[in-house]
């Protein structure tokens, strides 16, 4: 049986840290975060998903067999870092970044269906 969802959320965090004026998340520089960022903090990427899973059909008559097939399209939402002493929200521009440097994690994240 095919399942769809449709604009269905979930969130990835990650850890900021400020040193030395730059701005680093899990070894990399984050330079588009420099200016606003001053303390460490905790940074959200929040996704949408749209998309089907259908299982393999491995028994039958062979015009009704097929391999498994599935789509899953991730778009964000929004990326907000979280401080001590306030939720910075990013840019559009700073959204896109940071969503393509944290592709692979976005893809990889469970989402929050019930």
């Amino acid at each position: 049986m095919k399942s769809t969802w449709t604009n269905e959320h979930g969130t990835v965090y990650v850890d900021v840290v400020c040193e030395d004026g730059e701005v680093w998340a899990n070894g990399m520089s984050i330079d588009c975060l420099r200016d606003i960022l001053k303390t460490d903090g905790q940074m959200l990427i929040e996704f949408a998903s749209t998309g089907f899973e259908e299982p393999a059909q491995l028994y039958g008559p062979p015009e009704d067999c097929h391999p498994a097939e599935g789509s899953d399209e991730r778009t964000v939402v929004r990326v907000s870092i979280e401080t001590i002493y306030e939720t910075i929200r990013l840019t559009t521009e700073q959204e896109n970044t940071i969503f393509d440097m944290y592709c692979t994690e976005v893809y990889e994240a469970d989402l929050d269906c019930d």
